[in-house]
């Protein structure tokens, strides 16, 4: 089997185990998209909290000459090291990083919510400056 078709196996099957990790609030499940023709791979949160509705992506990679081009990623563990765990070599991963991102980290504005995976977003005046994304349960 092609070195390429197992490790994009291993993506698939590393974004699937995240959809069984509940959400702590809201009525939100997660949901795996892949389009293998085209090499894209989403992670994709849904639902309502309360009156909110919730809708987000928590994992992009994107598969660009045959490496894997993490975009996004809000877990905990993180994608590339679970890919490495899979046996993807580190060569073949691709962090998409913004050279400002600890910048904007250390300036954010205090109104700004924290997600408890890591990642941040302004507040926007059609959530009362909540957060786009709940919680998710803490793994057992």
């Amino acid at each position: 089997m092609d070195p390429l078709e197992t490790w994009r196996d291993a993506l698939e099957r590393i974004l699937t185990e995240h959809t069984e990790v509940p959400y702590a609030n809201g009525d939100i499940h997660t949901e795996v998209i892949v389009d293998r023709k085209r090499g894209r791979y989403l992670l994709v949160d849904l639902g309502w909290q309360g009156a909110e509705r919730v809708h987000g992506a928590l994992v992009h990679v994107d598969e660009i000459d045959g490496k894997f081009w993490v975009q996004c990623d809000g877990t905990e563990e993180g994608v590339a090291t679970q890919l490495v765990t899979a046996g993807v070599p580190k060569d073949r991963i691709v962090r998409r990083r913004n050279p400002t991102a600890l910048a904007v980290k250390r300036t954010r504005p205090a109104a700004w919510s924290v997600h408890a995976r890591g990642g941040a977003c302004a507040p926007r005046a059609d959530n009362a400056g909540r957060h786009c994304l709940g919680a998710r349960a803490p793994r057992a």
